[in-house]
């Protein structure tokens, strides 16, 4: 334990075996109670000690609360455990600071697990402001279940220079920053291997901040820019696997154009609805809406121009790499009209637009549509009654395919007698 304000320097030497009780922290050396700088130099090696085993920020190697630990090259703290910061443990203090210019953080292991606040196989930090600075050296090797590398839990870690956190083969030795609290500051002079470190999100969530520009040697604050964040890589998720950060930081994925073409590569002779996607994200399902074109049927989306292929209803989640053109496949839409009674003569016209008029003939009083036994323009969108009554107006584009709808009329002769008429409308493919 040391608690002091003197600066302590070790050099040559190795701690190893320490073990510390429920009320302790720091298998190996805890720094507390002094606001002590304690500087590992070359040839320090911290391992084989053990932190408590139910305890945030414990510490198995080294445990900070108040005072600076700084590590050196040619330093090591390595193959220690902890319930929290396997490697150190960074204790919920304003005083408390790690800065690392050099040495390794390797093979330590942080065994809670009862929640993403627990973890930190190589370093566990509940700090505060810019609680840890890496400048150099490398964590790695490093094992927990949430953060096996790094786990900030509060306070900002700040990484510069050839600071190097490398991922494992099998995955691990990853950065876990709580988004709420944590913060990972990042500079422009990083100049380890690409990745740098490996960051495991809170939350998979487009937008979601991953880093932040740290300040430059002047403090300024660092705008980040593609170059610097393309230095860190995205853990991937089982089902989506594209994640990475975008220029300004944050959490996003591939987002691909959507083009609409009709068969065969045409200009799309319909109307696509205003909600149409343009674009399709990687991760999600893009429904497929479907276009309107007077006088039309619209058969389906296509992937192949000459609408060979299946019809799709949507782009899939991992379906798609690139850009997208969809080809629309058209038939010609006709309505077939079936006298059901006729009390009153009705006459039908339609125009090339595909607008339907159905017409009563003159000699009668009190007009009154209905389609299905609704108002005409709910049962057909737009459908329309002329002022005098003798007129049903609508379009046969926004008829349901396939579906038949009875199109009533009644009205009165010249005793008073109530008369109806009836057919039967129904849109279908032109044979």
């Amino acid at each position: 334990i040391i608690s002091t304000k003197v600066p302590v320097t070790f050099k040559d030497i190795t701690i190893t075996n320490g073990y510390v009780s429920m009320s302790e922290y720091g298998g190996g050396i805890s720094i507390r109670n002094g606001s002590a700088t304690v500087t590992l130099g070359s040839g320090t090696l911290i391992t084989g000690n053990t932190g408590l085993s139910n305890s945030l920020y414990s510490g198995g190697g080294v445990y900070v609360a108040l005072g600076t630990l700084i590590l050196e090259d040619g330093s090591k703290i390595a193959k220690n455990s902890s319930c929290c910061g396997g490697g150190v443990g960074l204790a919920n203090a304003t005083s408390a600071a790690v800065i690392m210019k050099g040495g390794e953080i390797s093979e330590n292991t942080a065994t809670g697990n009862s929640s993403t606040s627990y973890g930190g196989g190589g370093l566990y930090s509940w700090g505060y402001g810019e609680a840890i600075k890496m400048t150099g050296g490398i964590i790695t090797k490093n094992t927990a279940a949430y953060g096996s590398a790094v786990l900030i839990r509060n306070g900002y870690f700040c990484m510069s220079g050839n600071a190097y956190i490398p991922v494992e083969e099998d995955g691990s030795n990853t950065v876990l920053v709580d988004g709420n609290y944590g913060r990972l500051l990042v500079s422009n002079n990083l100049t380890a291997v690409t990745p740098v470190a490996t960051i495991r999100p809170y939350a998979y969530s487009i937008g979601e901040q991953m880093l932040y520009g740290g300040k430059d040697s002047e403090g300024n604050t660092i705008t980040l820019t593609e170059t610097i964040c393309k230095k860190f890589a995205i853990t991937q998720q089982t089902d989506i696997d594209r994640w990475y950060i975008d220029n300004n930081g944050k959490l996003a994925l591939p987002v691909y154009n959507i083009s609409y073409k009709d068969k065969n590569g045409a200009a799309l002779s319909g109307t696509n609805p205003a909600e149409t996607k343009l674009t399709h994200t990687y991760g999600y399902d893009t429904v497929l809406l479907e276009p309107n074109r007077d006088g039309y049927m619209f058969q389906g989306w296509h992937l192949k121009p000459d609408c060979s292929d299946p019809v799709i209803t949507k782009l899939g989640k991992k379906e798609y790499t690139a850009d997208i053109t969809l080809y629309a496949n058209w038939s010609k839409a006709v309505v077939l009209f079936t006298i059901k009674t006729e009390g009153v003569k009705l006459t039908k016209t339609e125009s090339d637009s595909g607008i339907i008029t159905i017409t009563a003939e003159d000699g009668y009083r009190d007009y009154s549509w209905k389609i299905d036994d609704a108002s005409p323009d709910s049962a057909i969108t737009g459908a329309a009654v002329s002022t005098d009554g003798k007129t049903l107006t609508f379009s046969k584009n926004n008829m349901i395919k396939g579906m038949s709808y009875v199109i009533s009329l009644t009205a009165k002769n010249s005793n008073g007698i109530v008369l109806r008429s009836a057919v039967t409308a129904k849109k279908q493919e032109a044979e």
